[in-house]
């Protein structure tokens, strides 16, 4: 019997559980493709024990090869692996082999607090604190921005600089203390650069046999010029069926007039007062063309707010021109404004073009402000080209299969039907369809042979 199987039934007996057939075949199949390269899907059942018959194999394997990635769908799962299965199997392959894997959690760049941001990009946030509260003291806002900021300098030494692990706070507050990836200036122009929580992740995650991220970071990873995500030799992605919906979520962009008014604001000190005017004009004229349209997708390159749209790529390009160049060290707040122009122009860009492979709409809406939206048609190609054709990819998920069948969601993905045997195979282990085949009764909690 493999170490595989022998630490997977050692993390069952730990938790005074039997073994499961189901999970012992996902495990043996997980291990296969591991081995071969080849890709695999596996539906696997509520009460399968999914989890523990990917980690088992996986962890196993990448102590004698490469890293492999491990993706869920969200945070929550990520953290529930990383603080309830993972050290169960770590302690079960210790037990079995005498050797301990290095795992390591990552994250997006905004889910960790950036301590340049909290020591010397303060003055929003102070005009945020000293926003009075209906009673005349201090704002609520405030007064999570400043607990923040306190708990991220707690954090320097020992902690992860995590939001989960941070006091109770709203997005916005969280805002005043986190930037996203495009917003970051970078290390080496960073004064925190050796103290960075989001860089201290990443290195560790470099030296990690498995590494636990989720499909937003992965999709990221797929689109970026640099790469993301520490080399590996095989990703697994869990709760599969959610893939394509966070890659495109990943993908897609929206188009505001605060957006633009927003960066006109933040980038008006380092450009011309003529430049700066003609950006906030460009955000009246955006909302205005927006506000004048009915809701719906854009086609027509000469439909009002695709033309406005390409004005503002026009400008930010404008922008970034005036503000590339100087020493990001002496004027962060210029830096995080020029990726702030850069973050804008993109999106307009993408709207103005009105590509083939995008999809443009209007949204209109009373409550959260009107939008220009783009996401792409679809994904499959960039799973393909960026994931697939790089690395063994191994997807489970309880509702991979339609009618027993995978080859709608090995499409989804870039999958071809004729590939699977040679490219790709796939397993049902305790799924409903699976038992309906040996004359099984399916419920939630209970089995009934029939």
């Amino acid at each position: 019997m493999s170490d595989s199987l022998n630490c997977l039934d050692a993390a069952v007996e730990k938790l005074s559980g039997h073994p499961r057939d189901g999970q012992r075949k996902m495990a043996q199949a997980v291990e296969a493709s591991l081995n071969s390269g080849r890709h695999l899907l596996v539906q696997a059942g509520t009460g399968t024990g999914k989890s523990l018959a990917y980690l088992a194999p996986a962890m196993v394997w990448a102590c004698d090869n490469d890293p492999v990635v491990v993706a869920t769908a969200t945070l929550a799962l990520q953290s529930q692996l990383a603080k309830k299965d993972i050290p169960l199997i770590l302690s079960a392959i210790e037990d079995v082999t005498g050797t301990k894997p290095k795992v390591a959690v990552l994250k997006g760049r905004s889910n960790y607090a950036c301590l340049m941001r909290v020591n010397e990009v303060v003055a929003e946030q102070d005009a945020l604190i000293g926003q009075p509260s209906d009673s005349g003291s201090t704002s609520s806002l405030g007064k999570q921005v400043v607990e923040l900021r306190e708990w991220a300098n707690d954090e320097i030494d020992e902690g992860s600089g995590e939001r989960e692990d941070a006091p109770a706070h709203t997005d916005l507050a969280w805002k005043q203390v986190s930037v996203n990836s495009r917003e970051c200036i970078g290390a080496q122009a960073c004064s925190f650069a050796d103290k960075c929580f989001a860089e201290r992740a990443r290195a560790k995650a470099g030296e990690a046999d498995l590494v636990i991220t989720n499909h937003a970071l992965l999709a990221i990873d797929a689109m970026a010029d640099n790469n993301v995500l520490p080399d590996h030799s095989a990703v697994i992605i869990d709760e599969a069926h959610e893939l394509t919906d966070r890659v495109t979520g990943a993908a897609s962009a929206e188009l505001t007039a605060a957006l633009i008014a927003r960066a006109a604001k933040s980038c008006s000190p380092w450009v011309s007062d003529e430049l700066a005017e003609q950006l906030t004009d460009a955000a009246e004229d955006f909302s205005a063309a927006i506000s004048d349209c009915e809701p719906g997708r854009l086609t027509e390159p000469g439909a009002s707010p695709v033309l406005a749209a390409d004005v503002v790529r026009q400008l930010m390009r404008n922008v970034i021109s005036a503000m590339s160049g100087g020493n990001a060290t002496q004027a962060p707040e210029k830096a995080q404004s020029a990726a702030m122009a850069d973050e804008v122009h993109e999106v307009a860009k993408r709207i103005s073009e009105l590509s083939s492979h995008d999809v443009v709409w209007l949204t209109v809406s009373d409550r959260f402000g009107s939008s220009i939206n783009v996401a792409p048609l679809s994904v499959s190609g960039l799973m393909r080209e960026k994931v697939l054709d790089q690395v063994a990819t191994i997807m489970t998920s309880a509702t991979l299969a339609v009618g027993g069948k995978f080859n709608s969601a090995a499409g989804s993905v870039g999958l071809a039907k004729s590939d699977e045997g040679s490219v790709w195979s796939s397993l049902d282990v305790g799924s409903p369809f699976e038992y309906a085949k040996q004359g099984i009764l399916y419920l939630p909690c209970l089995l009934y042979t029939s």
